[in-house]
């Protein structure tokens, strides 16, 4: 059983660079795919993406490295980790493109 867990990105206006906290569901036993399925990121940049306190990406990962449309199919648009979930947490730490305002989500597909 999969479940996707939403992580809202708000970029204020003004505001360069931002990081983003949030736990992982409790009761899903493992992480398996990030993607981010909206325009909005542009040319974003992750500086850095940590999942229980180690990178899980490589510094500086571009957005549009795990960014997808709605055209394609749901369960193809992750990008694969395999990762445990331990009462897990993950931090993104976003170099925005430009500083107009604006937000977008970043996924996270969790299964049993």
């Amino acid at each position: 059983m999969q479940k996707i867990q939403a992580i809202k990105v708000e970029i204020p206006n003004g505001q360069d660079t931002i990081t983003v906290t949030d736990d992982l569901t409790v009761g899903y036993s493992k992480f398996t795919g990030v993607a981010v399925v909206n325009s909005q990121a542009g040319n974003d940049v992750l500086k850095s993406v940590m999942f229980d306190g180690k990178e899980l990406l490589p510094k500086n990962t571009e957005v549009a490295l795990i960014q997808s449309t709605t055209n394609v199919i749901p369960d193809e648009r992750f990008f694969s980790v395999n990762e445990k979930n331990q009462n897990s947490s993950i931090e993104l730490t976003i170099k925005a493109s430009n500083t107009a305002g604006r937000a977008y989500n970043v996924y996270l597909r969790l299964e049993k």
